[in-house]
This record gives C-alpha cells, structure tokens and sequence, in this order.
C-alpha cells in the first residue's frame, strides 16, 4: 500500500470514526457534511493505487526484459568460452602430437 493511500486511510477513518464530532447521527447529514473531500480523498487513493499498480507492472516489464537479456548473454558467453577451450584442446593436442614425432 502506497502511502498515500495509507493517509488516506487514516483521513477516512478519523473523520468517519466516533472520535470527530458531526452533527446528526445520519448518514445523509454526514454525507453532505463531508462529501466532497471524502469524494476527493477516495479518488486521489484510487489514482495513486491505480498510478502504483502501473508502475509496478512497468518495473516488472524492465526487469523481466534485463534478466532475459542477462540469460542470452550469459548462454551465448558460456558457448564461446566452451569452443574456445575445445579449439585451446585440440591445438595443445596436435603440438603434443608434433612434439612428441620429432
């Protein structure tokens, strides 16, 4: 939870709680008192929730990319190094071998 959202939270619940005085035990009477900035203050937790979740789903897109590129990288520098300890093999081999004949 962002904490913008958690302030939010924590808004709502004072001033919808038993501790913050309104006048009138309805609903309605509560509702016309504090309307608009409850109204304001849900919206602004629903746009940083929707604002985060967003952002996280990019984060994870670029990191999922990297780790990819990461692994292609990693394969393609594992297969060069293998070759070129196969070729570093066969070359000490036939300079043993001609070596060995002389």
């Amino acid at each position: 939870m962002t904490r913008m959202a958690e302030s939010g939270a924590v808004i709502s619940w004072l001033v919808l709680s038993q501790s913050v005085p309104v006048p009138g035990d309805g609903l309605m009477e509560l509702a016309a008192r504090f309307g608009i900035p409850v109204a304001g203050l849900v919206f602004f937790v629903w746009w940083a929730w929707k604002r985060d979740g967003e952002l996280n789903k990019r984060m994870r897109e670029i990191e999922d990319n990297r780790v990819e590129l990461l692994k292609t990288t990693v394969e393609r520098c594992t297969e060069a190094i293998a070759n070129n300890t196969r070729a570093l093999d066969q070359f000490v081999r036939s300079q043993a071998q001609t070596e060995h004949k002389e």
